[in-house]
């Protein structure tokens, strides 16, 4: 199986001034201390990245910032703001269930997936829930041809 050129120890030089801390409630997962509290996972075949998200984001480091950053060093370069035009093609997209009104403040529930290739990785994106839902991106290296 493929790997990923990305290991836990890098994310202090990726993400500078960030503290970063194990996250309690899920274990092999590392908390960014940002705004939103995103949570990345790294194994040797897969990155995950997620959040509870609801459109407002951390000023430096937005959860596109940050699967930008994590592709850049899986994947190879990745042009500056590729992930964010995922993320809008991903909203866009139709909802895999049927999306029902939650009243209220709460918001429309959907839930939606997008894949895409990126260098030498395929990206999933997923959002699933209303107003406040969750955001996930998973980094998988393509598979090798022989």
């Amino acid at each position: 199986m493929a790997q990923l050129t990305i290991q836990p120890g890098d994310l202090p030089a990726l993400f500078p001034g960030v503290e970063i801390k194990p996250s309690e409630p899920n274990p092999g997962w590392m908390v960014l201390e940002t705004f939103r509290e995103p949570e990345v996972s790294i194994t040797p075949g897969r990155v995950r990245a997620q959040m509870t998200w609801n459109g407002i984001d951390d000023d430096e480091w937005p959860f596109t910032r940050i699967v930008d950053v994590l592709l850049g060093k899986a994947c190879g370069p990745v042009r500056s703001g590729w992930t964010s035009a995922q993320q809008d093609r991903l909203y866009a997209s139709r909802s895999v269930t049927r999306e029902r009104n939650m009243g209220g403040n709460a918001g429309t529930s959907f839930s939606k997936r997008i894949s895409a290739s990126v260098g030498r990785c395929r990206v999933d994106l997923a959002a699933q829930g209303a107003r406040w839902h969750g955001i996930e991106a998973t980094i998988v290296p393509l598979a090798v041809k022989r």
